[in-house]
């Protein structure tokens, strides 16, 4: 049934497209060899639009994902054909006549897409959950955002890390659906083993080291398996693209609106004679504020109300005393500090960074720190052998002494 509505979808959206061409390039129509070439590319571009802008996954996004990636699929689809049919039509095309069938194909699938997503409902509903997590403050507010969505999980029971047993396939048992957070390795691997075998949906939170593994691409060694974790996330062909659409953007909008920024600077100057532009210390620079954060703590969650914002401008003001109160404002604060809690759930802890020189010059004294106590290992593995070898003549001695006497 949803294949067939999404089937809908796309034919009704390239109907349009040919009664559009039917009522205002008659002409065009006349050549059907010509007519099927444009109907086809139409029909082309929007089926990979489509599917490439997630139209498809009904069910899956959120209703107004689903009707802006298809007003987007429906807006480029229909620019490009207006071009084609510039080219390739003799007589003047009206831009009025796109823009009504755009606005037409954009309500039409607004309807479509409302009536499809209430079929998935009807045929997939909500079925009763387990969630099994850890106690750390991100897990928890994901299984609160997973109740919320009631139409899509029932969640009768949660179960943290500290309180799983021996038995939990027969406590998995009598549930349909698995949400699984960050376990112990080898209790995580009975868990998915479990679903797959009775086959129940699972679904899983995914820590930093799960998304890295799930971005790496696969290699071949010999006859093994290998993942490559890339941690340069853009070629050189594409950084090189980004910073060219940056500086043209950049500099196009600093032209456009330098008026603008003009008249601020000035209004500015005759408001309260300051500078215009504003200068302060980057606090976060070589990750300075995360290392005062975590001596402070001594290496543990900052265990703070996120939402109390005097609380969170104290407890900075504590870490860094000469911070510009004015400035940074408590959101600031409480991203710094989500982002050193989530460092450290994830058991990342050094936060110094090094310049190369440094890195060597360290290397080298740990390499002599190396060798001294490997040296001062073999000085104390022979004294004990002197000692051993001392004894003996001590005791004839006294032997013979006693013999004289």
């Amino acid at each position: 049934i949803l294949l067939l509505e999404k089937l809908v979808i796309i034919l009704a959206a390239t109907a349009l497209y040919v009664a559009l061409l039917f009522l205002f390039h008659k002409k065009i129509t006349e050549d059907l060899s010509q007519l099927f070439i444009l109907v086809l590319v139409h029909f082309v571009v929007f089926l990979v639009l489509f599917n490439n802008y997630g139209c498809d996954k009904i069910g899956t996004l959120r209703l107004r994902e689903l009707i802006f990636s298809y007003a987007l699929t429906c807006f480029i689809t229909d620019a490009i054909s207006f071009l084609i049919l510039l080219i390739v039509s003799d007589s003047p095309v009206n831009i009025l006549h796109f823009l009504g069938m755009l606005l037409i194909q954009v309500v039409f699938g607004m309807i479509l897409f409302i009536i499809a997503n209430r079929t998935y409902y009807i045929l997939n509903p909500a079925v009763r959950t387990i969630a099994i997590c850890s106690d750390s403050r991100w897990e928890k507010e994901s299984i609160s955002k997973f109740k919320k969505i009631k139409s899509h999980y029932r969640i009768k029971k949660v179960i943290i890390t500290s309180e799983i047993k021996d038995d939990i396939e027969d406590e998995i048992s009598g549930y349909e659906m698995v949400i699984l957070g960050d376990v112990e390795k080898n209790m995580k691997a009975r868990i998915i083993s479990y679903c797959f075998e009775t086959n129940k949906r699972l679904y899983m939170l995914p820590s930093i080291q799960d998304i890295m593994v799930n971005s790496a691409t696969s290699r071949q060694n010999g006859d093994s398996l290998v993942l490559h974790l890339n941690n340069n996330p853009m070629s050189i062909e594409q950084m090189l693209i980004k910073r060219i659409i940056d500086i043209v953007i950049s500099a196009t909008a600093l032209l456009i609106l330098s008026p603008l920024l003009l008249l601020t600077a000035l209004a500015i100057k005759l408001y309260d004679r300051g500078p215009v532009f504003f200068r302060q210390e980057r606090y976060t620079r070589n990750n300075e504020v995360f290392t005062l954060i975590k001596e402070k703590e001594n290496t543990k969650k900052v265990e703070i109300d996120l939402k109390d914002k005097e609380a969170l401008k104290a407890y900075f003001a504590s870490v860094l005393p000469e911070f510009d109160k004015e400035r940074v404002y408590a959101n600031d604060i409480k991203k710094v500090i989500s982002w050193y809690n989530l460092l450290i759930e994830s058991g990342e802890t050094d936060f110094s960074v090094q310049e190369e020189g440094e890195t060597a010059d360290n290397a080298q004294a740990e390499k002599q720190a190396a060798d001294k106590k490997r040296e001062a290992k073999a000085a104390a593995a022979q004294k004990p052998t002197t000692k051993r070898a001392a004894a003996p003549k001590k005791t004839a001695t006294v032997r013979k002494a006693g013999g004289n006497g």
